[in-house]
């Protein structure tokens, strides 16, 4: 039986409409195409977690009638639309298979000429050529053979000098990039000057070049910048990444771990090219996947003996290469362990039914699991290829890989589903992803200010972006005032306002039916800069700017839902009068400007309160104040915030949060009462100068719905934001708990987490060379606890585990159990991160963190991220197996 698993979002592809269900949970669904011109679809059936299948049954059933009835499956003829692409996944299916099915223009393969821009903003002549494996780019100053695949990339030649390099001497320069994986591409934008490097290089690109313009974003969001002239070959390139991207991503469940690995690193392991492994090249191998072997040339050598591949027996293929590394990572497993105790050591393979009763529903409390589910789970396991039958039994070794694989996530897919049904609530009711000072790229004092980190923050899920406007310029050519956004009376670097607006504007494009965006505008201009920003607003955006009406900003009216303002950009900042909360102060003789409460830090002396005394009024451009949704204004007591319209809102920095719950025992409460009708922002103190983070968990326990943070540092404050938007899919809105809606009490349990083991830890930063790392597992709760005196504040337990010396590729650690006593499981978060035992730093190679309401009981796998919260390159096989009760 083959195995469609649909993904709700690319239901379109088919014709069969889903009204909005919430019950798909998988991103997994595979493409393959017959060699016949109209493919065809051969089964239709669905994954789900457990307590989702009662209700995915109905509408499956109601698909696959409907697909069904489309396609004549005996016939292998195509009834419906000739459009609909064929979702086929076989037993077996190889990742290279799978992209060879794809459909691209043939000059890409060829090659077809780009302008790409250095380093010094620089327009170089390049050829881009994607692979005839479908597999990587290739960026290079001459045409490569068409028949090249990726492996072969490191053939590709270097020029013997190049300005930025100065003298190559050999071709094994890693950071000369002339490939390009497609699992290190983290997105592309079309049409923009949405880098920093464009913007350095803007007055070289004309008004009619900038939809030439394309850029990849690669290993943790590197701009790689192009000019593609050629409207055909554009064209042609920009339609070809999505198509490979997803049918990676696609195809990456169904693929055995160690065959996804050896791919990735054979641009450098194969040396000679000749698809064989040798002696020699296995121990670079295993040195860069972190795997120290005692008598590795043995282990080699007795296998190699078998290899039937070779007429060499001091060679092996890279099939039975990834057969050893799985057979080592077997060795002392806990999943045998597990077997053998669920199972009985002398059984070899069990059944559905014996699965789901002996361990799905015992072991892993999967009490909605039925028989239909397990069947299609066994499915699944089996196009990993581990074994060659075709029958629906489960054997010991495909065992091992469900328990370590994403079927078997500890984060409950089920949580991670965009649930559209329920974003039609008040703003009011949801967790806002939520970005700080966005346009900075470092630190608050001398970074540069770029777009790009506006890119970054909305491919990262962000939804409120931070707009810190000033006067800037009068452009005299074109009659106007020209606001910049930088961080005032600081040497960060100034980015034109228009500039962000038209990134915004081309993500909406691209995504029309995403949740608003707010734009948070802090603002410090003039009235005749207002006037510009208020132009711009309108000219860029058009329809898609959400204009609130008069009697939505008066006391009485609920705020919009997310579902309301779908696809819309909407402006929080000031509206006049409100002259205790706005002042203006004049600064060396420049034009007066707005000055809100949120610039204020209120950990030292508010330098504002004079100019508030001396009673100056604000001058406010009245077409943006029209604009203008959320009005900030002055806290004093929730008493009467309360009173105030649900369209005004507070902004408090990180440690003023503190001193209102410290203040009395009921703010913590009546905070959750306020933060129902209205919303409130908080930030980071002034005094984190290197763009460090506060711990939003007790933001989020009050109900703030923006805890706004540093995006550009990756510290675990944003670890646990990424890990909180991964829940309901990542939209960037996220409804609320009961409990800190104030309709329930929070709940407290006891969790017990057991580390058993990992597998394929990257080295840092996924870094190709270096010693084999020595790993250590910390674990850590994120909560809020309240004291005996009746106030709510943060709470902590951290526990970690002995260093395994020199394996990252399959360490084990044995009873090993921390025990957790968890005071508001709605809002507490669990945190697991990998760290390299050093002698100087320690460093984190990677980390996971989720929800305790969302973790699953039982044996359970952990994915892994990186520093930036992504899955791709090296990162994309790790693996923590734990146990969960």
């Amino acid at each position: 039986m083959l195995l469609l698993s649909v993904n709700r979002r690319d239901c379109k592809r088919f014709p069969v409409r889903f009204h909005g269900s919430p019950f798909f949970h998988t991103h997994m669904y595979s493409f393959s195409r017959d060699k016949h011109p109209n493919p065809t679809i051969r089964y239709c059936t669905m994954i789900a977690t457990p307590n989702y299948y009662q209700h995915m049954a109905k509408e499956a059933k109601a698909a696959k009638a409907v697909i069904a009835a489309s396609v004549n499956t005996t016939s292998g003829k195509t009834v419906g639309s000739a459009s609909t692409e064929v979702i086929i996944v076989q037993p077996n299916v190889t990742l290279k298979n799978a992209m060879l099915t794809l459909v691209t223009d043939r000059q890409l393969n060829k090659g077809i000429a780009a302008m790409r821009i250095t380093s010094r903003g620089v327009w170089k002549q390049r050829v881009l050529t994607i692979s005839q494996d479908k597999l990587a780019f290739f960026v290079t100053h001459k045409e490569v053979p068409s028949n090249l695949s990726s492996t072969l990339a490191s053939t590709l030649s270097i020029p013997l000098w190049t300005p930025s390099k100065g003298l190559q001497w050999s071709n094994d320069n890693h950071r000369y990039i002339r490939h390009l994986d497609i699992a290190d591409i983290d997105a592309w934008q079309v049409g923009v000057i949405g880098t920093q490097i464009l913007e350095y290089a803007k007055h070289s690109i004309k008004e009619n070049q900038i939809s030439e313009l394309v850029t990849l974003f690669h290993h943790g969001f590197k701009p790689m910048c192009f000019r593609i002239p050629n409207t055909h070959h554009r064209k042609a390139f920009v339609n070809a990444l999505p198509l490979m991207k997803n049918r990676y991503n696609l195809m990456v469940s169904f693929i055995a771990r160690e065959q996804l690995l050896l791919r990735y690193i054979s641009y450098d392991i194969d040396v000679d090219e000749n698809g064989l492994i040798s002696s020699k090249e296995f121990a670079q191998l295993c040195k860069r996947i972190n795997l120290s072997l005692p008598n590795r040339n043995q282990v080699f050598a007795d296998f190699a003996k078998k290899s039937t591949s070779s007429k060499n027996p001091t060679e092996i293929s890279r099939t039975e290469t990834r057969q050893l590394l799985h057979s080592i990572s077997l060795r002392d497993m806990p999943a045998s362990e597990v077997w053998d105790h669920v199972f009985g050591k002398d059984t070899q393979s069990v059944g559905p039914g014996q699965l789901r009763e002996d361990f799905l529903l015992s072991v892993q409390k999967e009490k909605a699991t039925t028989l239909e589910d397990t069947e299609l789970l066994i499915q699944s396991i089996k196009t990993m290829g581990y074994t060659t039958d075709d029958d629906k039994r489960l054997y010991k070794q495909e065992f091992s890989e469900f328990l370590t694989s994403k079927f078997n996530d500890a984060y409950d897919p089920a949580a991670r589903l965009p649930l559209e049904s329920k974003l039609d609530q008040p703003l009011s009711h949801y967790w806002i992803n939520t970005s700080h000072n966005t346009y900075l790229t470092g630190d608050q004092i001398q970074s540069r200010s770029s777009v790009v980190a506006y890119v970054d923050a909305l491919f990262r899920g962000c939804k409120c972006l931070e707009l810190d406007c000033w006067d800037g310029y009068e452009d005299k050519k074109r009659k106007e005032f020209v606001p910049v956004v930088f961080h005032g009376h600081t040497m960060t670097s100034k980015i034109e306002f228009e500039s962000i607006l038209h990134v915004v504007a081309n993500y909406l494009k691209d995504n029309p039916t995403t949740y608003p965006i707010i734009l948070s505008l802090e603002n410090h201009c003039s009235y005749p800069y207002q006037t510009t920003m208020a132009s711009k607003l309108k000219k860029v955006f058009g329809r898609k700017l959400y204009i609130p009406k008069k009697q939505q900003l008066v006391a009485g009216h609920h705020l919009p839902s997310p579902e309301e303002l779908r696809g819309m950009v909407v402006i929080k900042g000031k509206r006049p009068p409100d002259e205790e909360d706005q002042v203006i102060i004049k600064q060396g003789g420049q034009v007066p400007h707005i000055e809100s409460a949120e610039s204020r830090d209120d950990n030292g002396i508010d330098e504002y309160d004079e100019a508030l005394k001396k009673g100056k009024k604000s001058k406010i451009d009245p077409e943006l104040a029209m604009l203008t949704l959320f009005h900030g204004c002055k806290y004093k007591d929730f008493s009467a915030s309360i009173q105030q319209p649900s369209s005004h809102m507070h902004s408090i920095g990180e440690s003023k949060i503190s001193k209102i719950l410290d203040k009395s025992p009921d703010n913590a409460k009546k905070w959750r009462e306020y933060n129902t009708q209205h919303l409130t922002r908080t930030y980071p103190a002034g005094s984190r100068i290197d763009s460090s983070n506060y711990n939003p968990v007790v933001a989020w326990a009050t109900g703030c719905q923006l805890v706004a943070l540093n995006f550009q540092t990756s510290d675990t404050p944003l670890i646990l934001n990424d890990a909180r938007f991964r829940q309901g899919g990542g939209m960037g809105y996220l409804l609320k708990p009961d409990s800190v809606l104030g309709r329930t009490h929070p709940t407290k349990i006891n969790i017990t987490v057991e580390i058993l083991s990992a597998l394929c830890i990257p080295k840092p930063k996924g870094a190709k060379a270096g010693e084999v790392v020595d790993p250590y597992i910390s674990v850590e709760l994120y909560d809020v606890a309240t004291s005996t005196d009746g106030k709510e504040a943060f709470s902590s337990q951290v526990y970690k585990t002995s260093t395994m010396d020199n394996n990252g590729f399959c360490p084990v650690w044995k009873k090993i159990c921390f025990n957790f006593d968890v005071a508001n499981a709605d809002v507490a978060m669990l945190l697991f991160k990998i760290v390299d035992d050093d002698y100087n730093l320690d460093d984190i190679i990677c980390s996971s963190a989720m929800p305790i309401s969302c973790l699953r009981k039982g044996y359970r796998s952990v994915q892994l991220y990186d520093d930036h919260g992504r899955t791709s390159g090296p990162f994309e096989c790790a693996t923590l197996f734990v146990k969960i009760e």
